[in-house]
Parts: structure tokens; sequence; C-alpha cells
């Protein structure tokens, strides 16, 4: 059996597992077909959830591993990694916190990225 294609990887401030910013419900359903769960105007796919606003998507998170950037950034990154990055301010609490920078945030606990957002 072969192995499942890996997902198209998150652009940052514009795209995640091939779900952009701005796309209508019509053409994420016809991307994703028809989601797992529907609260209002937020989608809940297996990879991701896509909230909608009154012109498209307006904010792509996850919580799967499987969702990179390019570089590799995603669930299970170390926050000492994120430091690293140019341009990225941290808010370090006991226990957890949030890295962003323009078109990304990094939700994290335990020293570890939680969740990735892709904000419009």
């Amino acid at each position: 059996m072969l192995a499942a294609a890996p997902p198209p990887p998150i652009v940052i401030g514009r795209s995640m597992a091939g779900i952009e910013l701005r796309m209508s419900e019509d053409q994420v359903r016809a991307r994703l077909g028809a989601p797992v769960r529907v609260a209002g105007r937020l989608f809940h796919y297996p990879l991701l959830d896509v909230r909608f606003g009154t012109k498209g998507v307006v904010r792509l998170t996850t919580t799967s591993p499987r969702l990179r950037t390019r570089s590799g950034l995603g669930v299970g990154t170390s926050v000492a990694k994120l430091q690293h990055l140019r341009g990225i301010f941290c808010d370090l609490e006991p226990g957890g916190g949030n890295c962003a920078t323009k078109g990304i945030s990094f939700d994290f606990a335990r020293g570890r990225v939680t969740r990735v957002a892709v904000p419009g």
C-alpha cells in the first residue's frame, strides 16, 4: 500500500492545505469535500479548521503535525526554534503561550507548538 501524498504546505499569510484565504464556501467544499462538522461559520476538517467571514475564508487553523511550512515549521516544532525566526514575537507564559509574525501564529504548551493559524 502506498503512503498518502503529503498535503500542500502552509504558506504564511496565504494558505493551508491548499485552502486560501478569501476562498468561498463553495470553493473550499470543492477542494476538501463536506466538512466533518459545521459550527456556524466554522468548518471542521480532519487536517484543519476553516473560518468564514463575509468575504470568504478569514482564518485557517490546524492541530495536525502533518501540515507544515516549506521550512518545516508546524505542530510539534520547539518554541526555541521559533524564537530564532526573524520578525517573530513570542509571548511566553508559564506552561504555554504564543509566537506570531505577520501572516502566521503558533500556540504552544510545554515548549512545543500545539496549533498553527494563518489569519486573514
